[in-house]
């Protein structure tokens, strides 16, 4: 769920925006801090589809390093 917006927010036709905008407003999330707040940067979305893909992506890539010869084996 997005943080309070900072900084005069205007509302036109294109929506909502922040007029202002600086370095003081970047908030750095430390460790996986990030992925739990908006997991949908990193995974694509919160849905079921989503989750289908990261398995995929998971599995897809397990295989390809197996195919490389980077692992012998692969653990569930």
């Amino acid at each position: 769920m997005p943080g309070p917006a900072r900084g005069r927010i205007d509302s036109g036709e294109e929506g909502y925006r922040v007029s202002s905008y600086a370095a003081k407003d970047i908030q750095v999330l430390e460790g996986l801090e990030a992925v739990r707040r908006r997991p949908g940067m990193y995974v694509g979305g919160t849905d079921v589809k989503a989750l289908h893909h990261l398995v995929y992506e998971v599995v897809d890539n397990s295989i390809d390093e197996a195919l490389a010869g980077v692992c012998d084996r692969i653990e569930s």
